[in-house]
């Protein structure tokens, strides 16, 4: 097994007045040290919603499948995505996907923070076609933190880590 590729991701939530909406992206903006290449092929968002009631916690989920689920709390106006990467540059034989973090806060301006836990890689296993080429999947859940707490309009985000090692 060759030395494993950190990639720093960034996780960003871009909050919108809508009067009350947000757009989660998830992407990875970081180079590797050797040659292998991520490809975003389709960013995981959890779309655009509204709060129905700041006071009770928001939740929406969405698996790497593109199936979502949401807490009555939630007005979805755009639909949430689940991530699609290409990792490019691979020789044949396995390689392994890890996230540094299942949980991560995510702040921007205003007391309210969003949280994305529950982060789902799929598969954390799989090889290198004969191109070099393999397919992940990223899904997570999006939990606000209810009780009244107010989010200004602005964008929430936070790195994480994701690990390559083949």
């Amino acid at each position: 097994m060759k030395k494993p590729i950190l990639f720093t991701t960034k996780l960003s939530l871009i909050y919108r007045n809508l009067p009350t909406a947000l757009l989660f992206l998830f992407s990875f903006p970081a180079t590797a040290s050797a040659q292998l290449s991520v490809i975003e092929n389709q960013p995981l968002s959890f779309g655009t919603f509204s709060f129905v009631d700041m006071a009770d916690v928001l939740e929406i989920t969405i698996d790497t499948a593109n199936n979502v689920t949401s807490t009555a709390n939630v007005a979805l106006i755009a639909v949430p995505t689940s991530g699609e990467y290409t990792i490019s540059g691979g020789t044949p034989g396995a390689v392994y996907v890890t996230l540094a973090e299942t949980s991560v806060s995510l702040n921007g301006d205003g007391p309210g923070s969003f949280t994305m836990d529950n982060i789902v890689i799929d598969p954390t296993t799989s090889s290198f076609d004969g191109f070099g080429d393999t397919n992940i999947a990223v899904g997570g859940r999006l939990r606000s933190s209810g009780g009244g707490v107010q989010y200004g309009n602005g964008a929430y985000t936070q790195n994480t880590t994701i690990t390559i090692a083949y």
